[in-house]
């Protein structure tokens, strides 16, 4: 919680405002610009279709033919089919219009050349690949009647799911019959329960979610949620136990929302922790790994669960880890305590409409605009009840941001008909308010 000295919900800091003629710092260079010879390569690659002679070998690799996949008029049409069936392509730029960049490494091209034939696509994308392992990186490819998208495997996995297509990479012709990693213990469990997973070599590592921070800050001022979201980080420790186990946490690691719907890792770092290795680790026996996973989850969206599948989400059952539901005035009553409760909750989830509606006309003072900007920094809050004489609630309150720092405040709720009509609160510990 971010604040004066003397804070009622109605006297909340205002966003400072832009300095005239002064341009904001860009964000990080999308990949496409950290990586020009590797883009231009792949896109050369793309447009010339070189090497017909290894169509016939790998033409029989996927499981589905891409002459049953759609066509596409453009790139823009094919990121926005890959999004909608689960196959994120977020933060994309464009060359050209069939050319796009996404963050995290996935590229999608499409072609309008009639010379762009099956048996060209394959060895164009087959190429790609190849071209992908002398710099190092593993890489798969979904090969579409006019389209290639080519990523990591399991991302390239997940736009053969979504739009068919002809997949190419690694465990092409038995990724669904191998022995796939799996966790050994029970699925389910709270935040800090520990998994074992053993991969099919029988190297072993196990995997905690120690800490969920909601919300979380991006690693810097220009790394943000789009409009209506916020990032949420789910901290892991990876812990090699035999052999040396590697993977990649962003395509483990996924989150349930309480709308039923499965968000999957945003790519973005946030403040105070590394994204591993860009996702990836590797433990040797005995060795520690931490980092966290980024997620994007809309304002109104409270976290149900967070899920562990191993080898990329290939694994077997997945592991879970469930969190906790943040209580709410529907499911706690309309008492003074419950309303004061259940309005901090709101605020830590960032559910700011159920927050307003707790409030009385006497607080909301200059309008729910200037309510929302005020809480912009604020993260988790923890309120301790010290007496209920009536229907005033005494309490503390601790705000842990998520810049990392911890404010601790104290105060007086008045709560009528389940409303919170007056407010008194003072900070007593932490750094003030900027």
């Amino acid at each position: 919680m971010t604040s004066n000295d003397t804070w009622s919900p109605a006297a909340q800091p205002q966003v400072p405002p832009q300095l005239p003629g002064s341009d904001p710092q860009p964000r990080r260079k999308r990949w496409a610009a950290r990586h020009k010879v590797w883009t231009a390569l792949l896109a050369v690659l793309a447009v010339v279709g070189i090497g017909v002679s290894l169509a016939t070998a790998v033409g029989a690799s996927g499981k589905t033919s891409s002459l049953s996949a759609t066509r596409y008029a453009n790139a823009a049409s094919l990121v926005a089919a890959m999004n909608a069936h689960g196959a994120r392509c977020t933060d994309v730029s464009y060359t050209g219009s069939d050319l796009a960049s996404c963050q995290g490494g996935t590229m999608a091209l499409t072609f309008s050349s009639t010379k762009a034939t099956h048996g060209r696509l394959m060895s164009t994308a087959h190429d790609m690949i190849a071209l992908a392992g002398t710099t190092g990186k593993t890489m798969g490819a979904v090969v579409g009647p006019n389209w290639i998208v080519i990523g990591t495997p399991a991302s390239a996995r997940r736009v053969q799911h979504g739009l068919r297509g002809q997949y190419l990479g690694p465990d092409a012709s038995s990724a669904s019959t191998r022995a796939a990693p799996s966790p050994s213990s029970s699925l389910a469990g709270p935040v800090g329960t520990v998994y074992t997973v053993t991969d099919p070599s029988g190297n072993k590592m196990s995997v905690t979610l120690t800490k969920v921070i909601d919300p979380a800050q991006g690693a810097d001022q220009f790394t943000t949620p789009d409009n209506g979201n916020r990032f949420v980080g789910a901290v892991f420790t990876i812990t090699g136990i035999s052999g040396t186990f590697s993977d990649d946490a962003n395509n483990d690691a996924t989150l349930i929302g309480s709308n039923g719907q499965t968000y999957t890792a945003d790519f973005d770092s946030i403040a105070g922790y590394t994204n591993f290795n860009n996702g990836t680790y590797n433990v040797n026996a005995g060795e520690n790994s931490v980092g966290a996973v980024t997620f994007q989850l809309p304002l109104s969206v409270k976290i149900t669960k967070i899920e562990w599948s191993a080898d990329s989400g290939l694994g077997g059952a997945p592991a879970e880890w469930q969190v906790p539901a943040t209580a709410s005035a529907a499911t706690t009553g309309t008492g003074p305590w419950a309303v004061v409760q259940a309005y901090y909750s709101d605020i830590t989830v960032r559910d700011y409409p159920a927050a307003w509606r707790l409030l009385g006309n006497q607080v909301q003072g200059q309008g729910y605009s200037s309510f929302v900007a005020g809480y912009a920094n604020t993260g988790r809050q923890t309120v301790t009840k010290i007496s209920q004489p009536g229907d005033q609630v005494s309490f503390t309150l601790t705000s842990d941001n998520p810049d990392g720092t911890v404010q601790t405040y104290q105060g007086t709720d008045t709560v009528t008909g389940g409303k919170i009509v007056a407010a008194n609160v003072t900070q007593t510990g932490g750094p003030a308010a900027a």
